[in-house]
């Protein structure tokens, strides 16, 4: 694959508008009418694809949080879909009805603006590298302002270069009152993701630290019950992900080996094709989920978040749970990077 970075922002992928960047050998497709989801990171000189990626634009919009790496505001489940925070009850919609939960908010479904697409020289990764500038304006034009009475502005920044992907999130308080902030990425994965490897020769990692019981509903219990056998595999050498269902499983991050310092993360291992896929996250994600439907459905997530399930209704410290209240005019902001290594 051409290394030459590039970016096509009249791509059509599948009959939908996107945008199309290159660089050090990689390939992605965004599509920001769908929450500036990037749906497909190739590599094809080692014919690695590394995200589930939606079969049509309609199973994009219908199902957005199960492709690509969708940013999700507030993230996974608030029971009941009520909370109080800041002096203000919030009612949200229930999207879980046999569970009563609001799940995922609203922002993975909305259209975001290209603001800025670049070609910029980077020497300390020996060549160009692409960046993709979205955003969204949240306001009292959305309907759904109704429960969620905050003004915002949310910024995604994708660079594509020789290193991998990095992705950079942005929210910034355009309000006069204090607003409730979750954030999370859905963060979809193909397994296997080289071709001519089998379903079974991927293994995956992840810095967890201390693991949150959840109940029927996946709501945490506020019990942290000691590692079983999976979580000490995930924690340790590695689980088969296609080898049986994981069920919304929640941690608390910790940190494991990938060379100095601290690392925040997970890493798939093909044991077959001698690569590893290494997904980091900044310390501001200070919650894992992890979930991969059926367990043979041919993908993973593996989900930072800022926040815990349910974080502001459970009665522990906000440092606990990662509960947050961002000040009018004030930015919070995250990264993650992904890249792929060999073994």
């Amino acid at each position: 694959m051409d290394e030459r970075a590039s970016i096509d922002t009249s791509f059509n992928w599948l009959g939908d508008p996107a945008v199309l960047m290159r660089a050090g050998g990689y390939e992605a497709i965004v599509v920001p009418s769908v929450g500036g989801n990037i749906i497909s990171l190739r590599d094809g000189s080692r014919k690695l694809d590394v995200l589930r990626s939606p079969p049509s634009g309609e199973a994009l919009r219908e199902s957005p949080q199960i492709y690509g790496l969708p940013l999700l505001f507030l993230p996974n489940r608030i029971a009941e879909g009520t909370f109080s925070a800041g002096g203000r009850n919030y009612r949200l919609p229930i999207h879980e009805t046999a569970r009563g939960n609001h799940l995922h908010g609203f922002l993975h479904r909305k259209c975001f603006t290209v603001m800025r697409a670049d070609i910029v020289d980077d020497e300390t990764v020996d060549g160009s590298a692409a960046e993709l500038e979205l955003s969204f304006l949240f306001d009292n034009d959305a309907p759904e302002f109704s429960y969620f009475p905050h003004a915002f502005r949310a910024t995604q920044i994708y660079r594509l270069s020789r290193e991998g992907l990095s992705h950079r999130i942005v929210f910034r308080n355009e309000g006069r009152e204090r607003m409730p902030l979750g954030v999370g990425i859905h963060s979809n994965f193909k397994i296997p993701f080289a071709a001519g490897s089998g379903p079974h020769d991927c293994s995956v990692r992840a810095s967890i630290l201390k693991k949150w019981e959840v109940d029927e509903n996946f709501r945490p219990t506020g019990r942290y019950p000691e590692f079983d056998e999976l979580d000490r595999r995930i924690a340790g050498t590695g689980f088969d992900p296609q080898s049986q269902p994981l069920k919304g499983r929640c941690y608390s991050s910790g940190s494991i080996g990938a060379g100095s310092g601290r690392f925040n993360g997970a890493v798939i291992e093909d044991r077959h094709a001698g690569l590893r896929l290494v997904y980091e996250a900044d310390d501001v994600f200070k919650f894992w989920v992890l979930w991969n439907m059926d367990g043979s459905s041919g993908f993973v997530s593996i989900e930072p978040q800022s926040w815990v399930i349910n974080a502001p209704n459970l009665d522990l410290p906000d440092a606990e749970t990662g509960m947050a209240l961002l000040e009018p005019d004030s930015v919070w902001q995250g990264s993650c990077r992904l890249r792929i290594e060999k073994s």
